[in-house]
């Protein structure tokens, strides 16, 4: 029966009024081989990966028929033959828009999402708007296996469902309720329920989250988030409080467990043209176990230095921490970053230990669709004592007929 959507799709649209010619395919073509010493073992992995759009018809008022996929082939050829061969679909589906006014369905493989849970999907999405002020976001299948992809899982058992609807009562306040749920072998899950709200009020924008856990008939999470901006100051900040993300199948479902509790504070002042000063601040409270980190540096629109700290749960951490990005011609990027740290994980360690990593990367474009990117990578530790790593990167984009307005939806 799935093997008829398809065709019947395509075969109904072909009945609807079109414009003449209006077909095409883009995309994306890459091939990249990266290539890892690790402690005296070397690994090469090549990678394929196509993303394309394929627009099959187009009718009046954004109308159309499009298909969209983006796949990835990988291996290992660390050996003289290659091994373990892996395929991977992210994207493969069918969209159709405007048909009816106002409505979009998507069919196939694709991630789906709203306010409270996402997944991986085979199965159905349904897309409605009229106008600004009410939308309707609903979809269902199976999640996709991330150890076998290519086998589309039984819906009964491993089902996915969810659904949101967002509107704007008033011009500056938005609102969205949630509901996702999500089947493991049979058993519930994930099951949650929730509302969102946004606004911008002059200079603040304001957002807020509340989860409810219905699998476990208790509160899962609340998230407040708020920002402030004028021409030379940026304050943004953060708290969410939430429960730890298990399945309510799992016997870690049944294990007491507290909430994070953490706390995020950024502030950017520019003192000078494009050069600002960030500060940051983040706190993760538990019982007897809180951890800290906080950060100062100095930023601009290319390079960006930064002093880093952490102390509490996990250990401690002191580095510092640079990236650059500079235009060597119109074409042409030079990229770097460095880290240099020392650290420990545990309080009974007297010394700390070094740490150190640093990539050095070119980046070429053509006026052609062409671009190429070459980038080698180092990394030293107290457990890596020599990691080196080499990307090698070409892709290409294509374009045939007309694609304006498919993008990759």
């Amino acid at each position: 029966m799935r093997g008829w959507i398809v065709p019947l799709i395509i075969i109904g649209a072909s009945f609807l009024p079109a414009d003449a010619g209006a077909t095409g395919l883009s995309g994306q073509i890459s091939s990249e081989c990266y290539i890892i010493d690790e402690n005296d073992s070397i690994h090469v992995r090549p990678f394929e990966r196509l993303r394309a759009d394929l627009l099959a018809w187009k009718g009046v008022e954004k109308q159309s028929l499009t298909f969209h996929t983006y796949l990835r082939w990988t291996g290992d050829w660390s050996s003289d033959k290659l091994t373990d061969p892996q395929t991977f679909v992210y994207d493969a589906y069918i969209k159709l828009a405007g048909v009816p006014r106002g409505m979009t369905f998507r069919a196939g493989r694709q991630f789906a999402y709203n306010g409270i849970g996402s997944a991986l999907v085979d199965g159905l999405r349904v897309q409605f708007q009229r106008n600004r002020r009410i939308q309707i976001d609903l979809f269902g299948g199976s999640t996709v296996a991330g150890d076998d992809p290519e086998t589309i899982q039984s819906p009964g058992d491993f089902a996915v469902i969810g659904g949101r609807l967002s509107g704007q009562p008033y011009h500056r306040l938005r609102l969205g309720l949630n509901w996702f749920l999500r089947r493991a072998d049979g058993f519930t899950a994930a099951h949650r329920a929730g509302v969102d709200a946004e606004t911008d009020i002059n200079r603040f924008h304001l957002y807020g989250r509340f989860i409810y856990n219905v699998a476990g008939l208790r509160v899962g999470g609340l998230l407040l988030r708020g920002s402030y901006a004028r021409p030379k100051w940026y304050l943004s900040g953060e708290f969410d409080w939430r429960e730890p993300s298990v399945s309510a199948n799992s016997i870690f479902s049944l294990i007491d467990f507290r909430r994070y509790r953490e706390l995020r504070f950024e502030a950017q002042r520019t003192v000078w043209r494009r050069l600002a000063v960030v500060g940051q601040l983040h706190a993760g409270l538990f019982e007897n176990d809180d951890s800290w980190r906080a950060g100062i540096g100095v930023r601009t629109d290319n390079v960006s230095v930064v002093w880093r700290h952490k102390e509490g749960y996990g250990g401690e951490n002191d580095g510092l921490y640079g990236f650059a990005n500079v235009r060597l011609a119109r074409q042409r990027d030079c990229f770097a970053t460095a880290n240099a740290g020392r650290y420990h994980v545990q309080e009974e360690q007297t010394d700390k230990n070094d740490a150190y990593s640093g990539s050095l990367g070119l980046l070429w474009r053509s006026g052609q669709g062409w671009s190429a990117r070459a980038e080698g990578q180092y990394l030293r530790n107290a457990v890596m004592k020599k990691d080196l790593r080499l990307l090698i990167r070409v892709s290409k984009d294509f374009s045939v007929g007309e694609t304006i307005g498919i993008g990759m939806l």
